[in-house]
Order: structure tokens, then sequence, then C-alpha cells
């Protein structure tokens, strides 16, 4: 994993995660929170997430990425949510949420 500083440009407009680099699946990348996809996906999550913060990475991986681990367990009750599952047929079918202990 990379490690990012003011210096290589990160900003507080960008939100940083672990994504699908074809050279590297664990390498670290950088996406503006204001593209519009996020955003609108965003706005889509906050009806069922409280956190927005939360909402703006979750939209980040959905839109850009095959899976998020995490174990939040906001975020891991989402699988059972229809309206998340409808969202995520529309955004990223191969979309997966998981924790570390799915994919060790």
């Amino acid at each position: 994993m990379k490690v990012w500083s003011k210096e290589q440009g990160l900003g507080p407009c960008c939100v940083a995660f672990v994504g699908s680099n074809p050279t590297c699946p664990f390498d670290a990348f950088l996406r503006p929170i204001h593209d519009n996809n996020l955003l609108l996906t965003s706005f889509k999550l906050r009806r069922i997430l409280n956190d927005f913060i939360n909402c703006l990475i979750f939209s980040s991986a959905i839109n850009k990425c095959n899976a998020l681990i995490t174990e939040d367990s906001d975020i891991q009750n989402l699988k059972k949510n229809k309206e998340f599952n409808e969202l995520q047929k529309t955004t990223n079918t191969t979309f997966k949420i998981q924790k570390l202990t799915e994919i060790l």
C-alpha cells in the first residue's frame, strides 16, 4: 500500500482506499469525491446509512471496486437490505461486502 502526503496531492477533496489496480490488487488509489456518480450514489445510500462519511467511502467502493472489506456492522447489515440490493444491481452487480475473515 502506498502512503500519500500533501506533496503528492492528497487534499480534502479526495478519498483514499484500497482498490482493484490490475497490476496490484492491494494498491491504494484516490478518487475525487466531487465525481457525479459517487455523489449521486452517496445520496441514495444516505437513505439507508446514518453516517455520510461512510456513504462517501461506500459509494466510492461500489462505483470503482469489486469489494469492500469492512467490519462496520451498519455496512455489513446492508447485505440484507432490499433498497441496497436494488442499488447494487443498477450500480455494480459484481460488488461484494466482505469481512476480512471471509477473504483470508
